[in-house]
């Protein structure tokens, strides 16, 4: 989790390096930044008992970071949705979704004794979130960049791809 959260503040701070100005990186830094703050202060101050030891004030304080955790990953999400074009928002939309529905059902299963689904649906919720930072940062390196990655993009094309077939001697 240590490990995590740096790769976290690190995101947020290359996501507010590119903002260049524009508002909705900015404040998609900020949120990420907030979260990666709560999430290493949930881990260090707050860290989850065993889940037969009962409800201790340890684990008060773990869901209450952990509802602060998840206030913060829906402004990412949010924020997040007009950093690109519309389907990306829908995307972030049909995330949130996702990640409040099965954060719900994880809060809801977590209040009940035998809790067998909670590992699915915080799994749903993490998982979700996470494919999410993926496709953004993916969404964030420059077309220029992507481009130059590309293997194919070492074959001639077009005009240059004729003229050089003629210049070996090659038919047209």
């Amino acid at each position: 989790m240590v490990l995590y959260n740096l790769l976290i503040f690190a995101f947020g701070a290359g996501v507010w390096a590119s903002a260049e100005g524009r508002r909705a990186r900015v404040l998609t830094a900020a949120a990420l930044l907030g979260y990666g703050a709560c999430s290493t202060l949930g881990l260090l101050l707050t860290p989850m008992e065993l889940r037969g030891a009962g409800i201790s004030e340890q684990t008060r304080l773990h869901i209450w970071s952990t509802v602060l955790q998840g206030v913060f990953i829906a402004a990412v999400l949010i924020f997040g949705a007009f950093v690109q074009g519309t389907r990306f928002r829908r995307y972030s939309f049909a995330t949130l979704a996702v990640c409040v529905v099965s954060g719900a059902l994880a809060s809801l299963q977590a209040a009940q004794a035998p809790m067998r689904w909670i590992g699915l649906t915080e799994r749903v919720n993490i998982y979700a979130w996470m494919v999410w930072l993926a496709v953004l940062a993916l969404s964030l390196v420059p077309a220029r960049a992507r481009i130059a990655a590309s293997p194919d993009d070492r074959r001639p094309r077009g005009r240059m791809a004729t003229s050089d077939r003629s210049a070996r001697g090659a038919p047209c």
